[in-house]
Formats: structure tokens, C-alpha cells, sequence
């Protein structure tokens, strides 16, 4: 929970910038502001990629996990069953003998 609401965060924190950004070059010529405006866009595009990404590896970590511990479940209930036939295996050998 904490990582999403820092992401909230610097995501508004970015949209802030490149609005600041945006206003200010409007009123200049400065190309120097204009180049920096440009980097910003890039690496708001790269933070946004990684946050993708990321949510992307969660999703599928999620996945997994919740596939391994059904899997698990049923080997339990697997075990169990087993066992249940074991017992019977065992009375009805006693009954044979």
C-alpha cells in the first residue's frame, strides 16, 4: 500500500513539473528551457515504463503464488485421500487374512 500511494505521489509530482514546465516555456524563448522540458518528458516516460513494468512482474507474481498454493491444496487433499485408501487397503487386508 505504501509503495502505491509514493507512486500517486511522484506521479504527481511529475505532472506538476512538466504543467510548470509547460507554462514557463509558453512564455520564453530560452532553449535551455526547452531542452529541459524534453528531458523531463523522457525520463517521465522511463518512470512510467518501469511503474508498468513493475505492476506488470506483481501481477504475475500474484499469479504464481496463488497457482502454487492451490496446487498445494490439492496435494493435501491428495494426502488425504491417500490415506483414507490406505486404511481401508489395511482393514480389508486384516479381514483377508
Amino acid at each position: 500500500m505504501k509503495r502505491d500511494l509514493s507512486t500517486l505521489q511522484a506521479n504527481a509530482d511529475l505532472h506538476a513539473v512538466l504543467e510548470l514546465l509547460k507554462r514557463w516555456r509558453d512564455k520564453s524563448d530560452n532553449e535551455d528551457l526547452k531542452e529541459f522540458e524534453k528531458m523531463m518528458i523522457n525520463i517521465s516516460l522511463y518512470i512510467w515504463q518501469l511503474q508498468n513494468e513493475r505492476k506488470t512482474f506483481d501481477n504475475i507474481i500474484d499469479r504464481l503464488r496463488s497457482n502454487k498454493l492451490r496446487a498445494i491444496e490439492r496435494a493435501r487433499r491428495v494426502e488425504e485421500k491417500l490415506e483414507e485408501y490406505e486404511k481401508i487397503q489395511t482393514k480389508n487386508d486384516s479381514i483377508s487374512i
